[in-house]
């Protein structure tokens, strides 16, 4: 992980008041790294381009929606 990223990060750990101790080691151990890497692989391949974007079913959601937005489309999920 580049150093800005594990910097926004550090902050968002902060802010949340997330054990500094637990997330440092953590970021330090890299263990996690293989998950990472192959979320970002399936989130590009999906064509996701930031956050608050979803897939639901064949479905792209790209930002903030309604909840009601959000419910008919798990109902017509779930019809299927």
């Amino acid at each position: 992980m580049d150093v800005s990223t594990v910097d926004q990060l550090s902050k968002i750990a902060t802010d949340v008041t997330m054990n500094s101790e637990n997330f440092e080691s953590c970021i330090e151990s890299e263990r996690l790294n293989p998950l990472i890497e192959r979320a970002l692989e399936k989130a590009t391949d999906d064509g996701v381009m930031g956050t608050l974007s979803f897939i639901l079913g064949v479905q792209k959601i790209v930002g903030p929606q309604l909840f009601s937005n959000f419910r008919t489309l798990i109902d017509l999920q779930l019809d299927r």
